[in-house]
Order: C-alpha cells, then structure tokens, then sequence
C-alpha cells in the first residue's frame, strides 16, 4: 500500500503544494486507516479549504495565531509570539542548520543540548484551562525512557515527546497527568499537535487525530517550582533551571495557542507545514547485527548478552527475523530483559532462538543502547570437563518492508558472532567459593595438595555486598536526624527528642551503629544527583576528575553504553572489571530498580548478572539471589534502591512522610542479613551500605549539606562494630570492596579506604568476643608453637602468615601433619600444613637464636574436614626468657668505683671502650626484656675492657662486699678452666679476711685476683642446636653420596663434635660450627639410583633412603634439647 501511496505521490510536481479533489483527498485518508503502520510523513496530504488574506480559514472563522509561544528556527532562535519570550539559556550545542528536506533551517538538537525559554505565572494563566502545543519535528532515534522535543514538566505541565519508543503528549489535568499517545519512525518528519479543551487531550499526527483521552475540566496544573519554569525545545524542563529528558530530533518550528484548535484548523496547519517540502521515498538500507556481553564466566554460572541491531541510514526496512545459535551443551536459554517494544524471541528448539523485530531501527551507533537494543538474554551455564570456548551466532536472517521480503536488496548480509569462554572450577576450586585457600586444600586428594597450596591465599571475605538506597542521606545517624515541617524550608539536623523518635526503625540502627561500623560525615561527590554519584561508587573516581565524555548524567545513563564501550582498553574500569581482571571465572551480579544503573553506568560487557528489580523489591532479589548456588562464586553483589528517593521527590525530603516510609527498610535489610546467616556467608561477606545523596523540596543536586551528607556502613568479621567512622565519600565504595578482596583497585580508582580504623587485624579480633577457634602461637626462647583452641568443626588445614622479624628459622615440627609448603618471602614465612585427624599443637618452629622482637602470627585461615574456611581469632604471646644479670650486675658495680682520675692514666682507646661498654651494660640491666646472649655478650665486652685498668684496689671492708658479691655465682654456668681460677682467687681471698695480720698489699693483691678472676669467667655457650645438628649429620649414610662433598661433610661434622666437647669454647665458635656444618649438609651430593649427582639443597626432604631415621632423630632430640634448656631456665630461676 505504501508504493501505491507514492505512486498517487507522483501527481503532484516538485514537491510543490498544489491544489486537489477531493477523490484524491479521500484516497490518502483511506489509506493511512487502513494501514496499521506508523503515520507516513506526506508533502501532499491537503484540504480545500477557504482562506483569507490573512491565511485564516474563512468558514470557521478561527484564529491559527500562536500568541503564547512561536519559535521558527527559519527566523531564528527567538519568540515571535506577542509574549516575545526571550530565550534564557542555551545548553550544550544545539546547532541550526538548513534542511534538505524543507529547504529552510531548523535546530538539531544532539540529545544532550537545549533552549529554554522562561515562562512565569502570568503566561501559565493565560493556558490554564485551554491550550494547543504544535511542532515539526524529525526523530533521529527512539529509545526508550522518556525523551522530549517540546515540554515544561515537573510534577505538573505540558510537553511533546517520546515516552518508550511512543510519541505521546504529556498534559497534567485533573490531577494527573494523560497522555495519549501515537506511532513513529525515525528519519520521517512529522507535524504533531496537543490540544487540551476542557473535556478532553488529543493528539495529532500530520493533521489526523491519532488519540484522545478524557480529561476533567478541573484545569491545567503547571510546574510549582519556580525553578522549572522554563519552556524548554530539545528537552524538558528540571527544577534547577536545568533540562532532562533530552532528546535527538531535528525541530522546525515549535508553538503554543491559548484556546484549542479544532481538527479542521490542525489539518491547515499540518498541510501548511509541509509546503515546499521534498520528501524522499525510503529505500531498504544495510542492517547491523550485534552481541554483546563479557568475555567468560564460570560453568554453572549466569550470563547476559545484549542483541542489537541498527541501520546504516534511514530506510524502509520496519521488519527483521532470524536465529541465534548457541551450544545447547553449554548454555541454557532462561529469558530476555530490557526487551524492546515490537521484540519477540521463542525458543524453538534447544541451541536457537527465534527473534523478530518490529521495532523502529535507529541509525545510531550500538552505543546508543536505548534505540539498537533489542534485548538483554539470560543464559546459564552448564558444567563443562575443562574450560572451553562457545561460539553465539546469527544464521537466517530476513527483512521486510512493508511485508515484503527485502533482503535480496541489502548490499551486505548481516551477521553476527560471539566467543564466551566457560571456565572449569573442578581442579583446583573444590569448595566452589571462587578463590584457593585451606577449604579447597582441605577437600583435595594427596596428589593435588601440594599444588593447590602453592597457589593457596588468605581471604578473609569471599564476597561484598553493596546495598545503595537512592536519596536517604544520613538516615541511620543516632544523635541527629535532618528534619523540616514544610517542603519550603531546608531541612537541617535536629537532635530533639521528639524529632529523634519519629524515626521508628530499630533493627537498622543497631545493625548500622552496634555491628557496623558508619560514617555520617560522608559525602555524596558533587553535584548530589544519582548518576553522577553511581558512576562514582562504582567506578571509584569522583565525577568531576573524569574528562567529560565519562562524565555520566541521567539522561546519558537512561540512553548510552558507559563511555569504555568499544575501546580496546579501559580508561575507567568498574569494580566488576576489576573483579573480573583478578578472577576470570568468578561472576558478579547487580540489581537496581532504577535500571540505568545497569544499562549505562555498569559496562555492557562486565562480567555481571544484572536484573532490574520492581519497587521496593530489591533488598529481597538480594536476598534471594544469596539463597542460590551462584552465590558461592560471586564476588560482588551490588544493588540500588530507589524507594526513599521516589517518596523524596512525591513528597518531600526529610519529611513526616519521609521519615514514615523509611521504616520498612529494617524488614530489607533484615532480609539480606537473614540469607547470609542462613546460608553460612555472613562471616565471609563485607556489607557496605550508603546512599548516593539526601535531598531537600522535592528534589536534590544542590550543594546544601541536606543534599550532600550521606551515610557510609560497613559491616563484617573484621570491622571494628560500632566504631564511628570520620569522613568518606561515594568514590570510596569500590575501592573499599576491592581492598576487602584483596584485590589491586585499578590505577583509575582514586577513591581509598577513608578511616583505615574500621578494620581490625586478626590479633585485635577477640574483642568482638566471637565463639569461634582461637589460634595461639607462644614463644618461648628460641622456639614458637602454634596451638588450636575452642575448636568448632575438624581442622584439616592451617595456612599461615607468620612474621619472622629477622629470625632465621632451623627447623619446623608440623606435629604429626604433613607441611606442604614452606616460604619465606619478604620476611614473612608462608606455613601450610595437613592433618588427618584433629589437631591440637599444630606446629612447632624453631628458630637459629632467640630475639628481643620475636617471630609473630600474623594472619592464618582454617579450613576444615567440609571444605570450609574459618578465620579464626590469634593471638601472640611471648614467654619471658628466664634471664641471669647477676653477673654483668657485680661488673657494672665494679666499673662503678673507677674515677676520673684513674682514667686520666689510661690510654683513651681504653677509656672510650670502656665508657661504651659500661653505659650498653647499664642499658641492659635497665631493660625487661633483654636476652640472656645479651646480657652474656655485654659481660665478656665489659670484663675485657676492665682487665686493662689493672688499679683495682681496696680495704678489707671492700673485699669483703665483693666476695660476698661473688659467692652465690654458680658453676655450671661457667667454663672449667675459668671457673677453677675463680674459686683459687676466691678461696684465697677468703683466707685472708680470716687472717688479722694481713697487710695492706696483701689485702690489695688479693682484692686484684679476685677481681681479675672473676672477669676472666666465661660463660658456657648454649650448644643445643650444635647438638641437634651433629645427632642428624650422624645418621648419614656415606655410600649416598658423592666422595668430594661427603669429605667435606665429614671434616665439618669431626670439627663440630670437637667445638661441642670443649668445655672452655665460646658462644661464637659454637655458631661458627653450627653454620659450617650446616653448609657441608645442603652441599652434599646425593647418588640417585642413575649414578646422577643431586644437589642436597633442602636438609629434610633431600634426605637419602636409608637416612629417614635421621628425620625422626634430629627432631625428636631438638624438641627435647629445647624443652630441658627451657625447664633448666625455669628451674634456675
């Protein structure tokens, strides 16, 4: 029917307006009832009518003069209405070009550009009971949402626009808003008019009433708000004198009559309007076909694909058909999103869906989500052996035009394909959770053990769970509450008890400021408008340091892809690519009920289930999707609730009603909490919750600290509950998840952890007076012992962090478990160990010497005999060495009595050592916690020195003190031969005192020997670990090993044994054999049964058949060598 339109076209020369009959007329009309397709745009579809000089239609007398409003863009941007309305501002760039098709300018508007023009009460007076609103316009695409040509709305008004793909006309009577509405295509252009009479709205199409609905003449409603009123032409208004809703389309005219047109006086004005025009018969052009989604997920997972389709220029085409194939072993077909108006999909068969489209194709590029997309697919994933590569693809394609099969006459055939990578978790993710740690350990067989462990980490969160609620500000804040008894007054924060309790939640504030820990001096990023705050949480940078093509408004977010679309690299990636970079076959998922969340601010092709929730359901699509097996793989869950920020611009912020309807969201968050307790996730989950910003009136964007303050919570095993948070805004959120994971945040994100302080370390955990195991490593000398307390479940594993401080570690007793690794990496050793049964002492490490800033437990994951990971408490405690300064005391005392003057005679290298060593010795007395090797070390140092005074004189008072000083020293702790010399001086000293008529020098020379002999003391050194080392070197088999390094081996084992026997040996000496020995054994070369040479670089494990018993010896007697050493101190004590 459409060519016969054309045909009957072609009566009428050069476009040109030519008078008709009225068979003619008749035709046309019949034909475009008939047709059930959008109105066609038609440079011939006329009247006869009767005119005036003036162009007034003579037999209805009727004034067609737009005296309220009359923008031509012919003559430019300004009114010529008598009002004159002066064009108030210009945003973005709107541009005025001539038309090709009307041969005169128009404006272009690009869907982010406008003019406004003010409007006030007087002009809304004069159309308050009747009006007629009139343009020509072009739509260059139609997507869905709400985008406008003509309008002033805001909770009342008029407007002309596209309300999902439907050209409607927006009128405010009676209390609500009606809104008929009518069929359009892109790249045609049309004459629409809204007329509102007192009974009824109308609109029309090219001069045709298309829809009427019945309105009471209760008057027209216009904007309240002074801020919104403004008659705006490429968008409607907002109510900041700002625009919304933009729109691409070209605009020719646009006017506003006072009284309400009649049909006869539109179809003039629709014939006029098209006078002069060269309208094009539309050809059939190429299609585009596309599939987009994420790169890979992980079998039994979700999965999204987007299906798009575009033109390459305006054509003809209103129809197109085909399959997607798809590998039905791999992926499961569970349903559409998002789905465009005119969109059909049927399954018919496993593996290909059938998809027809009716809806208008739009010359936009794939970007442009809102006009190509024809649907959001849900697909599951199925197990796979191994991961593997599917491949989705179009086949059968077909257009039409008019119900005619095109397709031949497209110059390309359209296609499409996409590669999904299906990840297997079966090898090394054995408890399903998405990341390797003690559970998977736990759950593996022998053979896999060492290699998971190897790749094993500590995660103390598996999951984050972001709960954002649109417009609730500082809600949960306990000492204030903003507050206003009239939507004309900004609210401010209030702390009267009558205020405070018209809040009546009670679950959400305990869990908000008793288990989480919360910011109320956050705030939104500027300006405190939703998108540009969502974009900021979840891309982790505040809005304004984006460049402005990232810079996301919620017209972009309700019309375009996120700005990294396309580009092979992303500038500013999310958290879901961020997640999906560090774990690839881990899934996240996303729920919002405002939805350009998910279709403009999260990527398109993000490894992310997302759903649209309905009102007030989203806190339980939360909840539910917790409930489901895909949880246990999910890194991140985020979801937006929309609630408090739709009551906020119904009714107001901060209001009565505001603080009313806030109460239900302790039954929301109860529910997500509930799920993770009932499913086993809580303690493995980080929740955060805020809001994206307050508000004040009925909206928000303002700078007004009731607009920009919000709340940031944050809840889980490891925050500090209760703890006041300081500070904080929106760009912090991801970057707070992605730490929680242990995830690098990208370079882009420059949002942090705000209040480091809501995080406690795992030795800080008790407080939180959890019933759950508790880990204690206690050091005790020179060994630590790890122990399990309060155990809850059968430990399998224990996988540890531990901090050496500098200590060098010479053996590790894994109790009767099995260590399958063992590293040592920036001062940190890295123990995991197996058990098959429970254990209770789960390792005993012992260390090359004791220190004064021991070894400490750092972090350790439990993973038990199910495959579950518990992060226990832990807790450090050092045992006091049992220490000896009796000795260093009485040398300390001695230096004591050297004067000045004495030291004035002595060379002063010595005084300056002796300075030196007398103030380390004094340092040493004073300090607790000094170690006996100190305390022995300062002795020797001190004694050495004083030996070269050689003036220690004195009376029989004096001697008396000292031996006296001097008796109760004990033997054993001495060297033989210095001993023997000790007692010989003392023994003599002692004679003396008893002796009345010793002389002077006497006294003197028995006073210097004494003294003397008891510097010359030496110390035993602590050969335990020699010991231990020479027991192992002596259970060596000489055959198993190459003859050059056994000789080695043998000269260093005789050497050790000998530096162990000699009682007047020093501590040094001692550990100069214990390293010489321990080199000749990691250098021994082991025969194989090949004859080939192995270099024994790990004492234990390089062990030679037939030395296993050296094994056993070697920590046996090192447990019982350090246990007695222990008890021996104790027992000195």
């Amino acid at each position: 029917m459409l060519f016969f339109v054309f045909d009957i076209l072609r009566l009428f020369k050069g476009g040109k307006r030519m008078k008709t009959n009225n068979y003619v007329i008749s035709l046309l009309t019949a034909m475009m009832i008939v047709s059930q397709s959008p109105v066609v745009i038609n440079a011939n579809n006329v009247k006869n009518y009767q005119y005036d000089s003036i162009g007034n239609i003579v037999k209805q007398n009727e004034s067609l003069q737009a005296d309220i409003f009359n923008v031509d863009f012919s003559d430019g941007t300004n009114d010529l209405s008598p009002l004159q309305n002066q064009l108030g501002k210009t945003i973005g760039n709107p541009k005025i070009i001539e038309s090709d098709e009307l041969h005169k300018n128009i404006a272009k508007f690009d869907g982010s550009s406008a003019y406004l023009y003010p409007f006030n009460q007087e002009k809304y007076q004069k159309i308050n009971q009747t009006v007629t609103m009139e343009c020509m316009v072009k739509f260059n695409s139609i997507p869905s949402g709400e985008h406008d040509i003509f309008s002033n709305q805001q909770s009342g008004g008029i407007g002309l626009g596209l309300n999902n793909g439907k050209l409607t006309f927006f009128a405010h009577v009676g209390g609500s808003y009606r809104q008929p509405v009518s069929t359009v295509k892109v790249g045609q252009w049309y004459h629409i008019v809204g007329v509102i009479d007192g009974k009824e709205v109308k609109l029309y199409v090219n001069g045709q009433l298309q829809s009427t609905v019945t309105a009471p003449s209760a008057g027209i409603k216009y904007p309240t708000s002074s801020g919104a009123w403004n008659m705006v032409l490429g968008a409607d208004s907002d109510s900041s004198n700002g625009a919304q809703s933009y729109i691409n389309a070209d605009l020719s005219f646009a006017r506003i009559y006072s009284s309400a047109l009649s049909d006869d006086g539109i179809a003039y004005l629709s014939d006029k309007a098209f006078a002069g025009a060269d309208i094009e018969e539309l050809k059939p052009q190429d299609i585009n076909l596309g599939l987009i989604g994420s790169e890979g997920i992980s079998e039994n997972g979700q999965w999204n694909l987007n299906i798009h389709a575009n033109e390459v220029k305006v054509g003809s085409i209103d129809k197109i058909e085909y399959d997607l194939v798809y590998d039905s072993d791999a992926l499961n077909y569970e349903g559409v999103q998002h789905k465009m108006s005119g969109v059909t999909i049927l399954e018919e068969e496993k593996g290909r869906l059938h998809i027809v489209s009716s809806a208008t194709l739009s010359t936009n590029d794939f970007n442009i989500y809102a006009t190509t997309r024809l649907g959001k697919l849900n697909f599951t994933t199925e197990d796979v052996t191994d991961t593997k590569t599917v491949t989705i693809k179009t086949e059968n394609f077909k257009a039409y035009a008019q119900g005619k099969d095109v397709t031949e006459s497209m110059t390309n055939y359209p296609q499409a394909s996409k590669d999904l990578k299906i990840y297997s978790q079966e090898k090394f993710y054995l408890n399903g959770d998405g990341v390797i740690g003690a559970g998977d350990i736990a759950l593996a067989s022998d053979d896999l053990k060492y290699d998971i462990a190897s790749q094993a980490n500590i995660y103390p969160y598996k999951h984050v769970v972001i709960l954002t609620i649109d417009g609730a500000g500082t809600v949960w804040d306990p000492e204030y509450m903003y507050y206003t008894t009239s939507n004309s007054i900004l609210p401010t924060k209030q702390n009267s008890p009558e205020v405070l309790a018209k809040r009546k939640n009670v679950y959400a504030m305990d869990l908000l400021n008793k288990e989480f820990a919360t910011s109320y001096s956050a705030q939104a990023v500027t300006p405190s408008i939703s998108a540009q705050n969502y974009s900021s949480i979840l891309h982790g940078v505040p809005w304004k340091d984006v460049p402005s093509e990232y810079q996301v408004t919620n017209d972009i977010a309700g019309q375009k892809y996120y700005a990294d679309f396309n580009k092979e690299i992303a500038k500013y990636p999310s958290i879901f690519k961020a997640v999906n970079s560090a774990f690839p076959s881990r899934q996240n998922a996303a729920f919002a009920e405002w939805t350009q969340i998910l279709n403009g601010i999260i990527e398109p092709d993000a490894q992310v289930i997302s759903k649209g929730s309905a009102s007030k359901e989203s806190f339980y699509d939360v909840a539910n999707y917790i409930k489901t097996d895909d949880f246990k793989n999910t890194a991140v869950v985020y979801m937006q609730s929309d609630w408090m920020d739709h009551v906020g611009h119904s009714t107001g912020y901060y209001n009565d009603t505001y603080w009313a309807e806030l109460e239900q969201y302790d039954d929301y968050y109860k529910a997500v909490v509930d799920a993770l307790k009932e499913t086993g996730e809580y303690d493995e989950t980080l929740i955060i919750t805020n809001a994206d910003h307050g508000g004040n009136a009925y909206n928000h964007g303002s700078s007004d600290p009731s607009n920009m303050d919000i709340f940031i919570g944050i809840g889980g095993q490891t925050v500090d509950s209760g703890k006041k948070l300081t500070g904080g805004n929106n760009a912090d959120i991801s970057p707070i998840a992605l730490d929680a994971l242990r995830i690098n945040k990208p370079t882009s994100m420059t949002g942090e952890v705000f209040d480091q302080s809501a995080f406690l370390s795992q030795d800080e955990m008790s407080k939180k007076n959890r019933d759950i195991e508790n880990i204690k490593m206690e050091v005790a000398g020179k060994s630590a012992t790890l122990t399990l307390e309060n155990p809850k479940s059968e430990t399998r594993v224990i996988d540890a962090v531990i901090d050496l401080n500098g200590q060098n570690i010479t053996s590790i007793n894994p109790n009767g478990g099995t260590i399958l690794r063992q590293s040592i990496e920036d001062d940190q050793l890295k123990l995991t160990i197996s058990y098959t049964g429970q254990p209770t002492t789960l390792a005993t490490i012992n260390f090359e010497k004791e220190s004064s800033t021991p070894a400490k437990l750092s972090e350790i994951m439990l993973g038990d005999e199910s495959g579950n990971e518990i992060y226990p408490d832990i807790e450090n405690n050092v045992i006091a060495s049992l220490t000896n300064k009796q000795h260093l005391q009485i040398a300390v005392e001695l230096a004591n009595q050297v004067t000045e003057e004495q030291l004035d005679k002595v060379v002063p290298v010595v005084v300056a050592e002796f300075k030196a060593a007398l103030q380390e010795a004094k340092e040493i007395l004073e300090n607790k916690n000094a170690l006996q090797s100190d305390i022995d070390a300062s002795f020797e140092r001190l004694a050495s020195v004083m030996q070269k005074l050689e003036f220690f004189k004195g009376n029989k008072d004096i001697l008396k003190a000292f031996i006296k000083q001097v008796s109760s020293l004990e033997e054993n702790k001495y060297s033989q031969i210095s001993w023997l010399e000790f007692t010989k001086a003392l023994n003599e000293a002692n004679t003396l005192i008893n002796n009345e008529n010793a002389l002077q020098y006497e006294v003197d020379e028995a006073y210097t020997n004494l003294v003397t002999a008891f510097l010359n003391l030496r110390l035993i050194p602590n050969k335990d670990m020699l010991q231990n080392l020479i027991n192992q070197a002596n259970n060596y088999i000489q055959t198993n090993y190459t003859a050059a390094s056994w000789n080695v081996f043998k000269n260093e084992l005789e050497n050790a044994k000998i530096a162990l026997n000699n009682h007047d040996v020093n501590q040094q000496e001692i550990d100069n054999a214990v390293t010489a020995l321990t080199n000749a054994i990691a250098n021994l070369q082991i025969i194989d049964t090949k004859g080939n040479k192995i270099n024994n670089t790990d004492i234990i494990s390089s062990v030679k058949t037939g030395d296993n018993n050296a094994i056993t010896i070697f920590v046996t007697l090192s447990l019982l060598s350090t246990a007695g050493y222990i008890f021996l101190k104790k027992k000195r004590k």
